[in-house]
């Protein structure tokens, strides 16, 4: 391993150390007043911050939001066949995953006619620019979309409170 003796190692990553921070509590009984506190939650959401915007963390954060969308949607199906059909449900799939990359699709219906969820991994590959496969081939043509265009377009189905939900941190129910 190339973790420094007595530090333990995540598939080879080595901890990042930042400079101290001097905390204190304040305490009543002794006259003292806390400090430190800001400085301390400055440095922390700063970290947080470049770790959550680098391009590694974006990726792997759209793709747990497709499969766990999958899967919502999925399950939503299941539980209640007869309020949205499978086809419309994987169309609105397709727009919630397009609108996370700032994308539409005018052509989702046609490109689609039966709902296709083995090719929702191609869909995002294509969303990313990035090679979408032989599969998906120029069937779904993919426009830039500004976040007031394509989310409202999303916002009526149960996908959409889905993927909103998703999108301002809340989680599914």
């Amino acid at each position: 391993s190339d973790a420094p003796h007595g530090v333990a190692a995540c598939d080879g990553a080595v901890p990042h150390v930042l400079d101290p921070i001097m905390v204190s509590n304040p305490d009543p009984k002794k006259k003292r007043g806390g400090f430190g506190y800001p400085e301390l939650r400055k440095a922390i959401v700063e970290h947080v911050a470049s770790l959550t915007a680098s391009p590694e963390f974006k990726l792997q954060w759209s793709r747990f939001l497709v499969e766990d969308l999958r899967s919502h949607v999925q399950a939503f199906h299941r539980g209640y066949p007869l309020d949205e059909t499978e086809t419309r449900l994987f169309h609105r799939t397709v727009e919630a995953l397009l609108a996370t990359y700032g994308q539409r699709s005018r052509n989702i219906e046609s490109a689609f006619p039966t709902p296709r969820w083995d090719l929702l991994d191609d869909i995002q590959r294509r969303a990313r620019g990035e090679d979408a496969g032989r599969a998906l081939g120029r069937a779904l043509s993919v426009l830039p979309a500004p976040p007031h265009v394509a989310l409202p377009a999303m916002g009526g189905s149960a996908v959409g409170v889905v993927a909103l939900r998703w999108l301002l941190k809340k989680g599914p129910e």
